[in-house]
């Protein structure tokens, strides 16, 4: 049932009472340059605040919050979400141990709360909070990432008119983008010229996918990955002071806004999700709001995603090893599906694999982007005797399909002077590609720069051991030397 808020007090005790918590608010924030206008939009706004609270006890809305006195077109502008289409959902998981509570924010991987001011750029801020708290999970190291990056450089997005976290993830995998530290790339609140800088880059994203909408699935991705994008619409956000919010008038059809889920808990037995809002501390519970669990309230399981495979170049990481020039034999080279090839080189394997490590550590910090598959490789392990790497695709740019990851391991075997170099899959790819023993890919890693080596297509075929160029594919020979052995 519908509350309607009732008032006994009779009209100058109406306006008495909305000047005592104007002056109340202004204590607080100071007053703009007309007054007696933003008097009239508190005094409209305490109406909605009443009916509001009216009709949702859990949660407490007030006018002592900063946007009190905020006209709704003012404040629609922070608005600037827009709903994903065409997405591939992640993996169901195992919600066996899904916790009663869970709080990213006890374990390290929740930066303080930031404001987007005046801009529709709250999609970059549920981008961001996700790439660093996914990177903080998967590498232990916790940086504050660009929002503003995003708005300049995301020509798939529209800046401070609005945007998406999967359009940003899916612009990063395909223009190899990392994002910049808070501090190199500053946020403004403002559109402006991209000014990025790939030296500067800190962070990297691999791959993306959206989440069921079984809330319990949500629980146990927010556990697995970390804090996750989402959408929701917020229209009774605006003055949230505290409680588990659980608003009656709000379409779920509707997002507007992008937060991101950094937890759960139950609260006197009303189950919660815990929301990082990009507003400010001095909005909510210091910039966050809980709102009730279970119920797909506000929209706010309809649209979740994540990025995943985060990379990051620690600020107090030395430089990567620089790829050297040196006229080094055939190059090993990472493979689809099944297939093995055995490489000779009459350097040493301790030489060798440092060429391997080099050439994926010197490439966007230690990620190599493939622009067959708009995937990206990682070197998990490195030896003089065995390199384990994974390749992990993005999603909607794979014109042939995906996204799939593939593990990768080259063996190295000291022979004499020289090292043989298995370079093979240890992992079976999915994808819409039949890898039954009828394609391969391959690309070259090492002796200087990829350009000219394999151009366009890298697809090759095999049988009865050999491999062979297909007619899409390109080699310059006096760049790319043929293996002296293949082996299937």
């Amino acid at each position: 049932m519908v509350k309607i808020a009732a008032f006994a007090l009779g009209v100058a005790g109406v306006l008495g009472d909305d000047q005592t918590k104007y002056n109340e608010w202004a204590a607080l924030y100071g007053t703009g340059e007309n007054s007696a206008n933003e008097f009239q939009v508190f005094q409209t706004n305490l109406r909605l605040i009443e009916a509001t609270q009216a009709n949702d006890d859990s949660a407490t809305y007030d006018h002592l919050g900063p946007f009190a006195a905020t006209s709704p077109e003012d404040f629609n502008v922070r608005m600037g979400y827009r709903a994903t289409t065409g997405a591939t959902q992640g993996p169901l998981l195992d919600v066996s141990s899904v916790a009663d509570s869970y709080d990213w924010r006890e374990h390290g991987a929740v930066n303080p709360i930031k404001d987007q001011g005046q801009c529709g750029s709250c999609w970059a801020f549920s981008t961001v909070a996700n790439v660093e708290g996914v990177g903080s999970v998967e590498t232990g190291k916790l940086q504050s990432l660009s929002e503003q990056q995003l708005v300049d450089c995301d020509s798939s997005d529209g800046g401070c008119q609005g945007g998406l976290p999967s359009n940003a993830f899916q612009y990063m995998i395909d223009n190899g983008m990392g994002l910049e530290s808070e501090s190199a790339y500053p946020y403004k609140a403002s559109d402006g010229t991209c000014t990025k800088t790939s030296s500067q880059y800190k962070a990297f994203v691999s791959a993306w996918h959206q989440i069921s909408k079984d809330e319990t699935q949500i629980a146990a991705a927010v556990q697995q990955y970390g804090p996750l994008s989402i959408g929701i619409n917020a229209n009774t956000f605006q003055n949230y002071r505290s409680g588990v919010a659980n608003p009656l008038f709000c379409n779920p059809s509707a997002l507007d806004h992008g937060v991101a889920i950094v937890g759960f808990g139950t609260d006197s037995g009303k189950a919660y999700w815990t929301i990082r809002n990009s507003w400010g501390t001095s909005w909510g519970e210091e910039g966050y709001i809980r709102m009730i669990r279970g119920s797909g309230k506000c929209g706010l399981n309809t649209d979740v995603t994540t990025a995943t495979g985060v990379t990051t170049q620690l600020v107090e990481a030395q430089a990567p090893l620089a790829v050297s020039n040196r006229n080094c034999p055939s190059s090993p080279s990472f493979l689809h599906a099944q297939l093995s090839i055995e490489l000779s080189f009459s350097d040493t394997c301790a030489t060798v694999s440092e060429e391997i490590e080099a050439r994926i550590q010197a490439n966007q910090g230690g990620s190599w982007v493939d622009p067959h598959n708009a995937g990206h490789y990682f070197l998990d392990s490195a030896s003089s005797s065995q390199l384990d790497a994974r390749r992990e695709t993005g999603t909607a740019s794979i014109a042939q399909g995906g996204p799939f990851t593939d593990k990768l391991r080259f063996t190295l075997t000291q022979n004499g002077g020289g090292c043989a170099v298995s370079a093979c899959s240890v992992s079976q790819v999915t994808s819409v590609f039949d890898f039954s023993g009828s394609y391969c890919n391959i690309r070259n890693l090492v002796c200087g720069s990829d350009a000219g080596c394999v151009t366009e297509k890298h697809d090759f075929t095999f049988e009865e051991g050999k491999v062979s160029k297909s007619s899409g594919a390109t080699i310059d020979a006096s760049k790319c030397i043929v293996p002296v052995s293949t082996e299937v």
